[in-house]
């Protein structure tokens, strides 16, 4: 558990900088529970930062984990750091994933920082659940605003193509 202590730096930053929280989708989360894990995160001074971990689904998905997780929990913004290059995560925007070569180094950070720092949805979006009341098609399929998020992301449509296909 000896983590490199200037990727404590910037996690901790991240997290105090921006308001992030942590959410485990490594798989430590299959081995311990999540009071585990707030303590082995607690000996970097970042327990307070834990607040879930991803689901685990058979075919160990690891992006689809990461969307389930989204789906329940909505967030207007996040990033996903791993050490680990992963075609399961081509589906998000690609400043939104973070690759972290051997820690969360300068540039892991700052990548990090700037997608914690821009909404996934666009500001004029924010309104989504009111301004689909409008919208007879999305009624039908009884979407939400973190619906909306999570097919853009999935299905790598633009939000102009959202409106086109759904509205």
């Amino acid at each position: 558990w000896d983590w490199k202590k200037e990727a404590i730096t910037h996690l901790k930053k991240l997290c105090e900088e921006t308001g992030a929280k942590i959410v485990i989708s490594s798989d430590w989360r299959k081995n311990n529970s999540i009071d585990r894990l707030k303590l082995l995160f607690g000996l970097h001074g970042l327990a307070e930062h834990v607040v879930g971990v991803t689901p685990t689904l058979y075919a160990k998905l690891r992006g689809l984990e990461i969307e389930s997780y989204l789906k329940e929990h909505p967030a207007d913004v996040f990033t996903i750091l791993d050490d680990r290059r992963y075609d399961l995560f081509s589906h998000f925007p690609e400043d939104q994933v973070v690759h972290c070569e051997n820690y969360l180094d300068v540039a892991a950070y700052q990548k990090a920082l700037k997608a914690l720092m821009k909404p996934c949805v666009p500001p004029e979006f924010l309104g989504f659940d009111s301004m689909c009341r409008n919208s007879p098609r999305i009624r039908t399929l009884n979407l939400k605003s973190q619906d909306f998020g999570v097919i853009c992301r999935y299905k790598q449509y633009s939000y102009e193509e959202f409106w086109q296909i759904f509205c």
